[in-house]
């Protein structure tokens, strides 16, 4: 499968079907940037969005493992950690 993840403000997100985001984030930014400060931890985590009956607003929750506390020291480790919160997600399903 593959992921499409875009840089956005100081994010890493890849939409996949079903409403269901997938997003990487650092801990900590430089003051007002969305620069990552150097030697940030990032965390990984996978939501998925529904919206409500009248088509106005709607909930975010998560999807998959609640694995928002575990810190990786690159990127690229939480990327792929939140593809394989992805991927075992909907293999369960």
């Amino acid at each position: 499968m593959k992921f499409d993840w875009q840089h956005r403000g100081g994010n890493w997100i890849a939409e996949m079907p079903d409403n269901v985001t997938l997003v990487v984030s650092p801990d900590a930014l430089q003051g007002f940037s969305n620069n990552p400060k150097r030697g940030t931890f990032w965390r990984a985590q996978a939501s998925h969005w529904t919206p409500n009956a009248n088509g106005v607003g709607g909930t975010m929750s998560r999807f998959g493992r609640d694995e928002y506390n575990i810190t990786h020291k690159k990127r690229i480790d939480a990327i792929k950690a939140a593809e394989k919160i992805y991927l075992d997600a909907v293999l369960t399903t």
